[in-house]
């Protein structure tokens, strides 16, 4: 009995796992909104970045806010982009270390 006990309860966390991942699932729209919400950021960055004279703190704050959103989302393909944005930051700011 213990057997079918524990069946019983792997399928119900199995079916649990499966419905927890479909309410997550982004579909098309969410994902372009995401995308849409880190190019703001990342426009906003290059804005304060390209600014005389740089706002280099505002600049490394939307490209960290940038990193954070594609993190979080798991869009993992943009992150050499946003590192690129943040490591100019560091670097406008004299802060060589933390560049790389």
């Amino acid at each position: 009995m213990a057997s079918t006990s524990t069946s019983a309860s792997s399928e119900a966390l199995g079916k649990e796992t499966e419905i927890f991942d479909r309410l997550f699932q982004l579909d098309e729209e969410d994902v372009s909104w995401i995308k849409r919400r880190i190019s703001r950021h990342i426009a906003a960055c290059k804005r304060y970045a390209s600014e005389r004279p740089p706002r280099w703190r505002e600049a490394l704050r939307e490209a960290n806010e940038a990193s954070t959103i594609a993190f979080a989302e798991g869009m993992t393909g943009i992150d050499s982009k946003i590192n690129f944005y943040i490591a100019h930051c560091y670097k406008g700011m004299g802060m060589w270390r933390e560049a790389h």
